[in-house]
């Protein structure tokens, strides 16, 4: 979070206005922080690698991981809502990729 202060130490105006134009504004940086929140858990980032390599249905992911498939279902549920991830319907089932490159 960016804090105003009373007192500056040092002062280069071209740095400032430089770097203030690379800040995004307030809400960008909440929404930027959830999405990576997300990826936060080793489990949810192991998903994501797997999926780096190719598309996977959860069952192939839960046999990857020795995961159960509710658990890894609520991990890729996490993954969607926060934009890093894809899912389409092929047949009965439903194949996950990446929508986001993993930083």
């Amino acid at each position: 979070m960016v804090t105003k202060t009373k007192r500056t130490v040092c002062h280069n105006t071209a740095k400032i206005k430089k770097l203030k134009k690379v800040v995004p504004s307030g809400e960008v940086l909440k929404e930027m922080a959830g999405s990576y929140k997300a990826i936060g858990h080793p489990g949810r980032f192991a998903i994501l690698k797997i999926l780096e390599v190719e598309k996977s249905c959860v069952c192939d992911i839960s046999h990857t991981l020795e995961q159960p498939v509710s658990t890894v279902s609520q991990n890729l549920n996490i993954l969607k809502k926060a934009g890093w991830i894809n899912s389409k319907q092929e047949g009965k089932f439903v194949y996950y990729s990446l929508k986001k490159k993993i930083p």
